[in-house]
């Protein structure tokens, strides 16, 4: 369930949908909206992520530093192979790679996880790790000792 007003509407007009999908398709009528896609695709990226946790028995150098910039709608990435030993930048300034998190509406899509997913189920997974201001820190102090 959701609260918003998509939603709803779908659950009032329920019946009347479901009879419309059974008779035209195969498909199973259920009220979704965008927010229930897009909670859906995250917790199927925290499952992916979780596993791939759990399976992580060795050492792994390679990390995506990522962060949400809410005030353009993008998510911003960095990827290194080689940990924190990496010569790139970390500060979030340009260079980063970019996923759009809404569409041209203006309506999230949830397709951003999809860079998040293909990380995770790639052997071996790039661990992810949230951009923080702690962490930038870190990455570019670590850089700077081993130049």
């Amino acid at each position: 369930m959701c609260s918003c007003e998509s939603w709803n509407q779908m659950h009032v007009h329920r019946h009347e949908l479901s009879d419309e999908f059974s008779t035209y398709t195969d498909i199973k009528f259920k009220p979704i909206c965008k927010h229930l896609q897009w909670c859906s695709a995250n917790m199927m990226l925290h499952a992916i992520r979780f596993e791939s946790r759990q399976n992580d028995k060795e050492y792994n150098p390679r990390i995506c530093v990522y962060y949400f910039d809410h005030r353009r709608g993008l998510l911003l990435y960095r990827v290194t192979y080689d940990g924190v030993k990496t010569g790139g930048q970390w500060l979030p300034t340009g260079g980063w790679k970019e996923k759009a998190v809404y569409d041209s509406n203006h309506m999230p899509t949830g397709a951003c996880w999809q860079m998040f997913t293909d990380a995770l189920t790639q052997d071996p997974p790039f661990k992810l790790s949230p951009y923080s201001h702690s962490l930038g820190a870190l990455m570019n102090s670590t850089r700077s000792k081993q130049s």
